[in-house]
């Protein structure tokens, strides 16, 4: 009988054939090809696609979908909500006595499991994992205003006391980049003493899969430059200030420039105004897009963007993942892991300011051929070192030893 029994809690991720986050997937397809016995604790609620989903089964792994409730902000109050709805996992108690686990593998901002995860540990002698991928709710009050900041101060008290708990009764931790890693530590020295690891955001980037796809949204002239900048149209990432430096752009350069903004959200309107205003042109937002209409937009695509708030708490970006893995040069902003990786390889220019007239160098700078191809050859020497095969290692290896 197999006994290396993993309860894998992530309620955000994709399941197959949706849009969003893969890692779980990955995760899961990794440890189930050791003979692990994986039970996947999700919800009926389909984080990235904000709808609910049909009960399915996999093949490689038991799926549970808890209930959920529908949002639409990934930062408001029915998002928290949802997140308490994960009490509901309590009531599965009696699942533990027919499956015991091993581990119980913590991914993503689960804060209210803590008293349910601090039982088992109790009577079942179970390790603990925490994965922190999100700094929430740091999240959502940096993002908030007026009365609904301090509304949120106000009720994060729960959540910030469940958090210290989970990282309290943890036994080992994975960070998906330095900087959480680093704020976790702070917060809470005594992580400092636990065994962790650092595994960046995983997307698989797989062209293959897309050989004999086509679409008649993309088609590419010989005289196009293709950027893409991918992200929700919200709060965190700044299409604005892209769309805004847009003006400033050389006239001069040799081809034509069309920028692909994909994703949606509530700010897509606000987008759609600043086009309007400065009468921009070759500017498409294509809304949420299919995983082969995404893929096959990366492979056309030349250069990736990638520009986010300051208040916005991200650190390595999935989307420059993304990037990295489809070979696209980079133009972003801020003072991030990532930003340091896309400088320290020369494979694209970093913003640290707001000027939009830098930004339109940048952008000028990208469009022409020469300069284009020293960055791709960059960035081509060193995307194998960030694939999803080699970040969902670092989180398997470190499994693997505690059983």
């Amino acid at each position: 009988m197999n006994n290396k029994i993993i309860w894998y809690l992530n309620p955000w991720d994709a399941l197959p054939n949706e849009i969003g986050f893969d890692r779980s997937l990955s995760i899961i397809n990794k440890l189930s090809e050791n003979n692990f016995n994986v039970v996947w604790w999700n919800t009926s609620f389909s984080h990235a696609e904000k709808k609910f989903r049909k009960k399915i089964t996999l093949d490689n792994c038991e799926l549970i979908l808890l209930p959920g409730i529908q949002y639409k902000s990934n930062t408001g109050i029915k998002r928290l909500i949802s997140s308490i709805l994960l009490f509901s996992f309590f009531f599965q108690i009696k699942s533990v006595f027919k499956k015991k686990p091993r581990i119980i593998y913590l991914s993503g901002p689960i804060l209210f499991v803590s008293l349910y995860v601090f039982i088992l540990k109790l009577f079942f002698n179970i390790k603990v994992v925490c994965e922190l991928r999100d700094l929430w709710p740091e999240g959502s009050i940096n993002q908030a205003s007026g009365l609904k900041k301090y509304f949120f101060k106000l009720i994060s008290v729960i959540p910030y006391f469940s958090r210290y708990l989970v990282f309290k009764f943890s036994d080992n931790n994975v960070f998906i980049n330095q900087k959480f890693k680093s704020r976790a530590e702070n917060l809470y020295s005594f992580l400092k003493e636990k065994p962790s690891v650092i595994s960046l955001p995983s997307p698989i980037i797989d062209f293959g899969k897309i050989k004999n796809y086509s679409s008649i949204k993309f088609k590419k002239n010989k005289n196009e430059i293709w950027a893409i900048f991918s992200g929700t149209l919200g709060d965190s990432h700044n299409q604005e200030i892209v769309l805004n430096s847009l003006k400033y752009v050389n006239k001069s350069i040799k081809k034509k420039l069309i920028i692909f903004i994909s994703g949606d959200g509530h700010n897509r309107n606000k987008l759609l105004n600043i086009i309007n205003k400065n009468k921009l042109q070759n500017i498409f937002l294509t809304g949420f897009l299919s995983h082969n209409d995404y893929l096959l937009l990366l492979e056309k695509s030349d250069f990736g963007l990638s520009f986010y708030h300051s208040h916005s708490p991200v650190s390595f970006p999935t989307k420059v993942m993304d990037y990295i893995n489809a070979e696209l040069p980079i133009i972003m902003s801020g003072s991030f892991d990532a930003s340091r990786v896309v400088e320290e390889n020369n494979c694209g220019i970093v913003i640290r300011s707001d000027s939009e007239n830098e930004i339109a160098e940048a952008i000028s700078e990208m469009c022409n051929y020469e300069k284009l191809s020293i960055y791709t050859n960059n960035i081509k020497k060193i995307s194998k070192n960030y694939s999803s095969e080699s970040q969902i290692d670092i989180i398997c290896d470190f499994l693997y030893k505690l059983i």
